[in-house]
């Protein structure tokens, strides 16, 4: 094993290789390690080890701040392993990789990300404990995070247009994949006004015909005019090529890292486009997980309802983070972005929030919300 540090990023970038396997992982840490670091597990060709390094960093930085912003007592992790998804899985690379998990000693905790799925975590999880999203755990995380994602869209819609409702809005879904479709579901009940698009057309076209939806080309998905913009697939949506060009009043998704820099969160600002923090709104599927953890590390069954509560309080959740950008004038992703860093002790910087305050208490969500 070989350990590497980023000290910007603060991660310990962990990579495993077992040539018998064709096992070639890193999994990257991010924070104080006080606390397990949980995060998913993806499988993706990188064309570079160092393309993958970044990666693992990249996310499990952001998987930091997802639990800081709910106050989860967990640090940043991610597992990424480089290779062809429908050729390197087999027995002996889900008992190398469980092997390089248990190495780290319960530092972390892995789950279901890209390429990985509901089988393969079983499988995994025949040679190591520190895995979630199990059979007889949360199962595929995707349906938590679609509940997410729709908790945030209606708070955004609330902030924005003075309302819950979803029907007749145009909704703009970009990604047909498992996030994506479990939330197309929630969006055609409500019966919002459903346009798909994916890299992969007989994904949207499924989709498509299950809910009635419109079919848009991936290429000119930015030229589309919606009330909502639902980023659910891999890659930053928003780039400083695109940001002037989307025609949307709400930005709210499931990818993560939907922004290619944050500070285009204030060109969205300035335009007068509600951007919901990707990890704020895709925060589901690390409840879920978080919820299985605990549920192993005290002995008892998993509590899907009362996960199910805890990701329903998204929806106060990004309620106080808009209310407080809009009071103070500021992107929501400025706002949170002070908390996350005041939590996760990256600076001196004061919440928001707290501004004023004499207390020396941990600190709190906007406006009195208590985080999870």
């Amino acid at each position: 094993m070989q350990i590497s540090t980023a000290p910007k990023l603060r991660t310990a970038l962990h990579h495993f290789e077992d040539p018998a396997s064709g096992l070639n992982a890193r999994i990257a840490l991010y924070g104080s390690l006080d606390h397990p670091a949980l995060g998913g597990i993806r499988i993706l060709p990188y064309e570079t080890d160092e393309a993958a390094d970044r990666d693992a960093e990249r996310l499990a930085y952001g998987m930091a701040r997802k639990a800081a912003a709910l106050n989860l007592p967990y640090c940043g992790g991610k597992t990424v392993v480089r290779g062809d998804p429908e050729q390197i899985k087999s027995p002996d690379l889900w008992k190398a990789l469980g092997h390089a998990i248990n190495s780290l000693k319960g530092l972390y905790v892995g789950g279901e990300d890209v390429n990985m799925r509901l089988r393969d975590v079983t499988a995994l999880s025949r040679h190591t404990r520190y895995v979630v999203g199990t059979l007889t755990g949360c199962g595929n995380p995707a349906p938590y995070t679609a509940l997410g994602v729709f908790r945030a869209m209606k708070a955004a819609a609330m902030h924005r247009f003075g309302n819950t409702h979803l029907m007749g809005r145009r909704i703009l879904l970009q990604g047909a994949g498992s996030v994506g479709r479990e939330l197309a579901s929630l969006l055609a009940a409500e019966e919002a006004d459903l346009t798909v698009c994916d890299v992969n057309p007989r994904h949207a076209i499924l989709l498509a015909e299950r809910h009635g939806a419109r079919i848009a080309d991936p290429a000119e998905v930015m030229e589309i005019s919606s009330d909502i913009f639902c980023p659910c697939a891999l890659g930053p949506a928003i780039t400083a090529t695109n940001v002037e060009e989307i025609e949307t009043k709400i930005i709210v998704g499931a990818a993560n890292n939907q922004l290619a820099d944050n500070a285009l969160a204030r060109t969205l600002h300035a335009r007068d486009i509600t951007y919901v923090p990707d990890y704020l709104a895709n925060a589901g599927g690390l409840i879920a997980g978080a919820g299985e953890h605990r549920s192993q590390r005290d002995f008892l069954s998993f509590d899907r309802q009362a996960v199910t509560n805890d990701i329903n309080r998204i929806f106060d959740l990004v309620a106080g983070y808009l209310k407080q950008a809009e009071t103070m004038d500021m992107p929501p992703l400025d706002v949170c972005e002070e908390y996350v860093s005041r939590k996760l002790g990256e600076g001196d910087a004061v919440t928001p929030a707290e501004a004023g305050s004499s207390s020396s208490s941990a600190p709190r969500g906007p406006h009195g919300w208590s985080p999870l």
